[in-house]
């Protein structure tokens, strides 16, 4: 019967060519600008979640409310020293290594701005891949240093480095290790890795971010006050600054929500996500609204077929069943232009967005598509199909095929909410253009160019 199905909806599809290409062509376009929002709110949505237990890792941010501002940086020893609480598994201290001299390497300078000093335990919460040497080594070293897979090639043109040296004013530098590039869905960015410095005395600096993974089941709000509590009576027992705020934030929501000037690299937006969640919401009913309406207005050049149809016999189940395989069968093609298209503007679309975006469909945005297109031809399928088959065969044959109030009143209301939709769709686009705009004008925190 399927089979029976398919070869009727092809049949009709090349009778009604002009009807199918715009079906195609508006859904296909529709889906395509849906998938290239999706993607980049999923992006969005993904960052730092490949961290190991990113889910019970929370990094502690530091508020002043004498100054009215804050930074996600706190003295990393006193911190350190927390670690016999009970809550608090692993911490991990990023220490902030100043600017110095450039790194020299046959007398020609290069500049590493991002380089932080790190114990050996990193690997635990960072996912960095290893591409030559010991990271380990580095990081209990002293004078050793491991560059990102970028840098050994910039500096070095290989990545077979190890053991070479890079001098910095009156100290040499033995590499001991690169380290593939980090992704781009995280917070994270260092260009070197260095041993961790001996603790300060000075527990007044805040010289580094400080990140603490807690145990399974851990109240995060009640350690954050704990820790605050702590904090205050070992760095501001006298000190004007005895207010000071600790707050732990997920490590998952540090780029959505994050807005410190003292950030590793620019952050998003939560808004600029919620607005492209609601945008590719808006392309695809959109889309599926404006299918219904040109399938219940082909309605009437169909009505004979169904009548001749249910003169010979078939049921009303079979007729729906028809239709809305034709549906599916419509959406299905219409999906797979759209990620040929998506494919084709991709590169595009990721300079508009500053992103590396690309669409993987094996992951949850692939499985989200599919889902989508089925959905999509099923409810944007299911009215036509209904009031088609309601068609009175007497009435058909006989050339009375005036639609009844309700027919009239549902499209009406759909071109209605269609063109509702249209007004809300450019609103939502011209948002997400201003918000992308403003997040390209934020300093990132680190320096762009350099030798």
């Amino acid at each position: 019967m399927f089979i029976n199905y398919l070869v009727t909806a092809l049949r009709a599809f090349k009778q009604q060519k002009q009807h199918f290409l715009l079906n195609i062509i508006g859904l296909s376009v529709g889906l395509a600008a849906a998938i290239l929002v999706a993607m980049f709110a999923f992006n969005e949505a993904s960052y730092d979640e490949q961290q190991p237990n990113a889910d019970r890792v929370y990094r502690v941010y530091q508020y002043f409310p004498s100054l009215g501002m804050g930074a996600p940086v706190v003295n990393k020893d006193v911190i350190a020293s927390f670690k016999d609480m009970a809550e608090i598994e692993d911490i991990l201290s990023l220490d902030l290594v100043p600017p110095g001299s450039e790194f020299i390497r046959d007398g020609v300078g290069f500049k590493l701005e991002n380089v932080l000093a790190a114990r050996s335990n990193v690997t635990d919460f960072i996912n960095i891949d290893i591409v030559a040497g010991d990271l380990t080594k580095v990081l209990t070293t002293p004078n050793m240093i491991a560059l990102s897979e970028q840098y050994a090639i910039r500096i070095f043109g290989s990545t077979a480095i190890i053991g070479e040296t890079l001098i910095q004013g009156n100290k040499r530098w033995q590499v001991g290790a690169v380290f593939a590039d980090l992704p781009d869905n995280t917070h994270f960015f260092f260009q070197a890795l260095i041993k961790e410095p001996p603790a300060n005395s000075n527990f007044q600096n805040n010289n580094g971010y400080t990140y603490i993974r807690v145990t399974p089941g851990a109240d995060a709000g009640k350690l954050a006050k704990a820790i605050e509590q702590r904090y205050r009576e070992v760095v501001y027992k006298d000190s004007d600054y005895d207010s000071a705020q600790l707050t732990l934030n997920p490590l998952t929501a540090l780029h959505l929500t994050a807005s410190s000037n003292f950030e590793m690299k620019m952050n998003g937006s939560l808004s600029t996500l919620r607005i492209c969640i609601g945008l590719s919401i808006l392309l695809v009913l959109l889309a599926a609204f404006n299918f219904i309406n040109m399938s219940i207005a082909q309605s009437a050049k169909r009505a004979k077929e169904v009548g001749v149809r249910k003169a010979l016999g078939a049921s009303k189940s079979q007729i729906v069943c028809q239709f809305l395989v034709e549906s599916l069968l419509i959406t299905i093609i219409a999906a797979l232009i759209a990620c040929m298209l998506v494919e084709l503007v991709t590169p595009a679309f990721n300079q508009l967005v500053d992103r590396q975006l690309a669409l993987n469909y094996s992951s949850a945005l692939g499985a989200a598509i599919a889902v989508v297109t089925l959905l999509v031809g099923l409810l944007a399928g299911i009215y036509p199909a209904m009031f088609m088959s309601a068609f009175s065969a007497k009435r058909v044959l006989s050339g009375d095929i005036q639609r009844g109030r309700t027919a009239i009143a549902v499209r009406k209301s759909l071109l209605v909410l269609q063109s509702a939709l249209s007004v809300a769709l450019i609103i939502a686009a011209l948002l997400l253009q201003q918000q992308l705009a403003h997040l390209q004008s934020l300093p990132v925190g680190y320096a762009k160019e350099g030798s």
